[in-house]
């Protein structure tokens, strides 16, 4: 999926993730998939590689399964 502007992820999602701008994965997010944006957070899980343009940013309730 490809998004624009903004995005927050509050649910399960298998995939892959493109976002033209900041993307933010909830706490109770579960991502199975490849991420991409300017910007990541990342409060959930996530199970695949993240890349960012700019930062990403792991929050203490993160868990990460894949490249950064």
């Amino acid at each position: 999926a490809t998004f624009s502007g903004p995005t927050t992820i509050n649910c399960s999602v298998e995939g892959e993730l493109f976002v033209k701008g900041d993307l933010t994965i909830g706490g109770d997010a579960v991502v199975k998939a490849r991420v991409a944006a300017e910007r990541v957070t990342v409060a959930g899980r996530v199970v695949g590689d993240v890349e960012a343009e700019v930062a990403i940013r792991l929050l203490s309730s993160a868990a990460v399964s894949g490249n950064i």
